[in-house]
């Protein structure tokens, strides 16, 4: 026995040798702990897999953009908005209301209506591919609208929006944010203009007035400069692809003149043609007669056989070229119907494209007129900082489809896409809330 043997026995401690010569000890411990392990991964499966099951389906909503896909039909698949007042615009089956529906209830209506419309028979698959934003007011220092994060909850939120607020010795901060608030505003309601003016301009492509019927109520006043000059903008875009169009159907109608003219000429030199062989016929019958009864020399009966024959070969000349000239009509007439099928599929997608962007717009505006309202409405006078602060609970209004519904929220609630989420003041550290016009504004308005 070592030394260091004899002094773990003497203080009654086992010898090191003795410790490490039982591995079935080692295995029935392995074995046990893998045992655990197993289990505890078993028990968090199944506890995700019901949490899964639990969350509810997204609810669509204004803002959406889909990826609709029809099996074996590209023409019908594709990438759409979802606009005011909750609809997208769908192949054959128009718009389909989805305000308030799921992605699997827009499948199987899509897949339904088309089967029993249009006797397509093909599964539909939808995913969202954008979602709408969510919006965060109150005491944060980027209010606004922000793209949704999956599986975003409030504190993230925050986050998003440059975290809560720090009162500053004066105003000028929010007084700055209001002016940008509303010079946000101004821009995205010239954009607004701009994409109406655009989508009278199409309509009238599309009806083929002679000129556009710009609405009575534009968004922005017609005596304003920048809005007649949007205007101006789009009379002379509408002349020009108009014109365009009618240039080049011009241009073609010309070629087809042209070859109705040289078709009108071959008819000419076809009758001709045909009098003349009749002549010749009328000749040659003649002639047989004499030669056979010895008055003609047979000579002249080859001459006029030879002139029948270079009658008979110009008309089978002239017959090839009218045919080739009806065929370059027939060309023409087709080119013609591509060019105004091409200009009738452009507009109708450049129509699709600006009502999806329109809807987009509103749903910005909306929210900039929030932020405008918020900004205007924050007193950062009555604001003190504060050194210990706590925030318990918030404010989420979601919309849902039987109407708004404002739900209480901690920092790890769940936020979902069109949630409007309205953050408190800080309260001190007694927990005494120190209040701003912002805060007590919804006190009021249920007063």
């Amino acid at each position: 026995m070592t030394s260091f043997g004899r002094r773990n026995r003497a203080r009654g401690e086992a010898p090191v040798a003795r410790v490490f010569a039982r591995p079935s000890s080692f295995r029935q411990f392995g074995r046990q702990l893998g045992l655990v392990i197993a289990l505890s991964l078993v028990g968090c499966s199944l506890w995700l897999g019901q949490a899964r099951s639990q969350q509810p389906e997204y609810v669509l909503g204004v803002g959406d953009r889909l990826r609709v896909t029809v099996f074996g039909r590209e023409d019908l698949s594709g990438q759409f908005g979802v606009r005011a007042p909750g609809v997208v615009a769908l192949p054959l089956l128009g718009p389909v209301s989805v305000a308030g529906r799921t992605v699997s209830d827009l499948e199987a209506t899509a897949a339904e209506r088309l089967e029993n419309e249009f006797q397509i028979s093909a599964p539909v698959t939808v995913d969202v591919i954008e979602y709408r934003p969510f919006y965060i007011v109150g005491d944060v220092n980027r209010a606004g609208a922000y793209p949704y994060v999956s599986g975003l909850v409030v504190l993230q939120a925050v986050a998003i929006a440059g975290g809560y607020f720090v009162a500053e010795p004066s105003d000028r901060r929010r007084e700055l944010d209001a002016i940008s608030a509303r010079e946000n505003l101004k821009v995205l309601e010239g954009l607004y203009t701009s994409e109406v003016a655009r989508g009278a301009r199409l309509s009238a492509e599309q009806e083929g007035l002679d000129e556009i019927a710009f609405p009575e109520a534009l968004p922005g006043p017609r005596d304003d400069p920048a809005v007649a000059e949007l205007l101006d903008a789009e009379r002379r875009l509408f002349e020009a692809r108009r014109n365009g169009l009618a240039k080049e159907i011009e241009v073609i109608t010309r070629q087809i003149d042209f070859y109705k003219q040289e078709i009108a000429a071959l008819d000419g030199q076809f009758e001709s043609n045909t009098r003349q062989k009749e002549l010749i016929e009328s000749q040659l019958e003649d002639t047989r007669s004499l030669v056979e009864k010895g008055l003609a020399r047979k000579p002249t009966l080859l001459e006029l056989e030879r002139v029948e024959a270079d009658i008979d070969g110009d008309r089978y000349q002239i017959q090839a070229y009218l045919a080739r000239a009806r065929q370059h009509i027939g060309q023409a007439e087709q080119e013609i119907l591509k060019l105004r099928n091409d200009y009738s599929r452009d507009v109708e997608t450049s129509i699709r494209e600006s009502q999806d962007h329109r809807a987009e717009l509103e749903a910005r505006i909306e929210s900039a007129h929030q932020m405008v309202a918020a900004s205007e409405l924050f007193n950062p006078v009555r604001r003190s900082p504060v050194s210990a602060t706590t925030r318990k609970t918030f404010l989420i209004v979601r919309s849902t489809p039987d109407g708004a519904e404002e739900l209480v929220a901690d920092e790890l609630t769940a936020v979902l896409p069109g949630d409007v989420v309205q953050v408190p003041v800080l309260e001190s550290a007694s927990g005494t809330p120190v209040l701003s016009e912002l805060d007590l504004a919804p006190e009021r308005g249920r007063q």
